[in-house]
């Protein structure tokens, strides 16, 4: 699924839009109340939702009833995602200070008893 449409999302799309934009300003007033272009008043998460959608039912070819389960997957991977990287970072922390205890590790398992100077 993901190649099918990896050109259409990793390619650059420029469109041109001057005569939409020349017919926004030469719209009539009375025409603005019929056809209204204002893209101030769409709400774009709701859009984004309804194209995500749109892309998994036509697109992608995946059926209603999927849904729900697609949005459980995917709460579930951004848990998962979630604990790797806290995980990765507590880890991290827990080796910048790992030298110290390497240290003491070292020392109580090897004294300086066994090493003889020759």
């Amino acid at each position: 699924a993901i190649s099918a449409l990896s050109y259409f999302t990793c390619q650059e799309w420029k469109f041109k839009n001057e005569k939409f934009m020349r017919l926004l300003t030469d719209i009539l007033p009375d025409d603005k109340e019929d056809f209204d272009f204002n893209l101030d008043d769409i709400d774009h998460l709701t859009y984004l939702r309804r194209c995500i959608l749109g892309a998994r039912i036509y697109l992608l070819n995946d059926s209603v009833e999927n849904i729900p389960a697609g949005k459980r997957k995917a709460e579930r991977l951004y848990w998962i995602d979630k604990i790797v990287r806290i995980s990765f970072w507590v880890l991290l922390i827990w080796l910048v200070n790992m030298p110290h205890r390497l240290h003491l590790l070292w020392s109580s398992l090897y004294p300086q008893q066994y090493f003889v100077d020759v």
